[in-house]
């Protein structure tokens, strides 16, 4: 009951630990929402963050094609060669038909895991020419007509972009570019065995400088650059590349010139997993890093048949806390 000074102090004590009752109630359930608010935002942005790197990863090795058999530095989890292709070969005769690397700095997952990978791939700038093909008549300067028909006329290299050759093709020539020479011709060494020894390409990389294009010190560390007929043997210019390059069923041997770069992408240890980074050679060397994604724990690269060049992918995150 109350009286007429207001309620009693059983009454004040019950009300007040109602309220207190209420209070905490509700506390929790805001403290409730608020956290499960924040992981669903956290999810959300791993979400995000993941999908813009698997974008990244997707859109340079949709151009990974000059990756194949030039990048041998590259081996798989049994040290094979990563980006093998034998498209000569049925699958059924091959002893191994797939191949994948994960990087990761997790001994559980794999503790000899490597912690970069390198990709060649093609340079599509925008409204620039994926290829060109290439006369090699077009890098030389061809003297007169000897007299005797079964000397050859005398041929002084200038460079590839002689004449503007390649600059009047829609400016394909820009400075400090690599390209790649490129035959669709594949070559083994005598004697090999054609389901151990993809079949390769002879290919030479450069830098475009002034009208040719010159060896790069670094490039030449990842391409394999050897003559694929005797691979004791290595092209050293382009000059080399086009006098020593052997005629495709006779005639004239068909050149290509392409516009590459070569893109490299490693794990950093970070506070929370590894942060992953992507790279770009330049004529100066490789050029500042770009984080791709952070808190990673693995990230895969798979292919499941040598036979064709397709390569899956996939980035596995530090589970949330």
């Amino acid at each position: 009951m109350r009286n007429e000074e207001g309620f009693s102090l059983t009454e004040l004590i019950v009300g007040l630990g109602v309220s207190v009752m209420v209070a905490v109630f509700t506390m929790t359930a805001m403290g409730s929402f608020i956290f499960k608010q924040r992981k669903a935002q956290r999810s959300a942005t791993e979400y995000i963050d993941k999908t813009i790197a698997e974008r990244v990863l997707l859109l340079d090795l949709r151009n990974a094609d000059p990756s194949f058999n030039n990048i041998s530095g590259v081996k798989d989890k049994k040290g094979l060669g990563f980006f093998d292709y034998f498209p000569d070969v049925p699958v059924t005769l091959l002893a191994e038909k797939e191949r994948s690397i994960t990087l990761t700095f997790d001994p559980s997952i794999d503790p000899r895991a490597p912690t970069e990978v390198y990709f060649l791939v093609l340079d599509l700038k925008s409204g620039l020419k994926p290829l060109v093909i290439y006369d090699p008549v077009a890098a030389y300067i061809v003297g007169p007509t000897p007299k005797d028909f079964n000397q050859a006329a005398s041929l002084t290299y200038v460079g590839l972009n002689n004449n503007d050759f390649l600059s009047k093709q829609d400016d394909f020539w820009i400075q400090d570019q690599f390209y790649m020479l490129d035959t669709p011709a594949r070559f083994r060494p005598i004697g090999a065995d054609y389901a151990r020894v993809p079949p390769r390409s002879p290919v030479f990389v450069g830098v475009a400088q002034g009208r040719d294009l010159v060896p790069d010190s670094t490039m030449n560390n990842y391409v394999d650059m050897s003559m694929p007929w005797d691979p004791t043997k290595r092209f050293m210019s382009a000059d080399n590349y086009l006098r020593y390059l052997p005629p495709n069923g006779g005639g004239q041997t068909l050149v290509r010139l392409k516009a590459v770069k070569l893109i490299r992408y490693y794990l950093e240890r970070g506070k929370d997993g590894a942060n992953f980074y992507r790279q770009v050679l330049t004529s100066k060397g490789f050029g500042v890093p770009f984080l791709v994604a952070n808190r990673v724990r693995r990230v895969d690269f798979t292919r499941r048949d040598v036979t064709n060049r397709e390569i899956s992918f996939g980035i596995e995150k530090m589970p949330l806390k």
